[in-house]
């Protein structure tokens, strides 16, 4: 019998894949490897009753059922990211850093053997001193709620906002940017963008900064160039910590192409 939706297996996890899944191989005979079976947020070393969620030809996706034996690799609680398994990020907070970084060398490893045909080892990873608050960019979507507009992070796959201020990947700064630009876009009645109808004002904001000198760049790209209240916008904006500039960048096209062709300074 072949596996079926909604069907629960028990399944070991023996590796992982390049997109971050855990891969277990269910045995329904005796001989031969097994059908792949993917599993998001699972660790090598897992045993999990996984429930099957979509079956192809050669493999299959599923999702953690019950961990009946937590992998060595896993923390005992992933930290404090409150939408961790929601937005469409990390792949890695729930093992130790450790893990992440080995299984990101066999990913490189058999990248070389298996694509390019190299006989090559990979060197080892160098990991960062903190795997977190090291990234410099951002690119957080907006969306017009029934009340409110909503900021966040998209989920996997999916043009669907997962709300959240904070990424643990980025400075912290970039939180009370976006708190700023929610409180602002409050006052203005600011709407944000519905990609179905192509209505509303706010499409993203765009954040960077400089390590080497602390400066933040804060973009907002918009449906329009006509910004209301602007000047409620900059004075909220000053009080972020090393504010360089406020731009605003005018992309008016039905396309996911992130950033328009004009724009201008505040």
């Amino acid at each position: 019998m072949s596996l079926q939706k909604n069907q629960i297996v028990p399944l070991l996890i023996s590796a992982v894949s390049a997109e971050g899944s855990g891969i277990g191989r269910y045995q329904e005979t005796d001989g031969g490897p097994g059908m792949a079976v993917f599993v998001p947020y699972a660790a090598v070393g897992d045993r999990i009753d996984c429930r099957i969620l979509k079956v192809e030809k050669s493999l299959a996706y599923g999702k953690i059922e019950a961990l009946t034996e937590p992998s060595s690799d896993r923390i005992a609680e992933p930290d404090g990211c409150a939408v961790f398994e929601k937005c469409g990020g990390c792949v890695y907070r729930h093992v130790t850093y450790e893990a992440e970084l080995r299984y990101k060398w066999q990913r490189a490893a058999d990248a070389l053997a298996r694509i390019g045909k190299l006989d090559v080892v990979p060197e080892p990873i160098v990991g960062c001193g903190c795997p977190d608050r090291y990234r410099n960019k951002a690119q957080y979507p907006a969306a017009q709620g029934e009340h409110r507009i909503f900021i966040g992070l998209y989920a996997a796959r999916s043009h669907r906002i997962v709300e959240t201020r904070d990424c643990l990947l980025q400075p912290a700064e970039f939180g009370d940017i976006l708190n700023a630009v929610a409180g602002w876009a409050k006052k203005a009645d600011v709407s944000g963008y519905n990609e179905t109808a192509r209505t509303g004002l706010l499409r993203h904001i765009y954040i960077r900064k400089a390590e080497a000198t602390g400066e933040v760049m804060v973009c907002l790209v918009c449906a329009s160039g006509k910004l209301p209240k602007t000047d409620l916008l900059l004075e909220k904006l000053k009080a972020i910590p090393g504010l360089a500039s406020v731009a605003v960048n005018i992309n008016k096209e039905a396309t996911n192409v992130f950033l328009g062709r004009g724009g201008y300074t505040l």
